[in-house]
């Protein structure tokens, strides 16, 4: 599987979470994407200007414990991870 900049080996669904439940019906869905080759992005105009890179494990529980990653679906989707791990 391919998206934007990288292809993927294996992809698995982890799981469906919502954006604000009770307050709102918004979902998404969260996987996890291994065995990950970068590629040159095919972005479209108005991406031209995005820049991505990649974290250790150790530096997203690093960003999240210095309030750096505070969104409530970024924090949802790691918890996911870590459980499945």
């Amino acid at each position: 599987m391919r998206w934007n900049a990288w292809t993927a080996e294996t992809v698995t669904h982890l799981g469906h979470l919502y954006e604000a439940y009770g307050f709102s019906t918004q979902g998404f869905d969260v996987y996890l994407a291994t065995g990950l080759t970068e590629e040159e992005p095919d972005r479209e105009t108005t991406e031209q200007d995005m820049v991505h890179r990649s974290f250790t494990d150790a530096q997203i529980r690093a960003m999240v414990l210095a309030g750096e990653i505070v969104d409530a679906p970024s924090l949802a989707a790691l918890t996911l991870y870590a459980m499945s791990r």
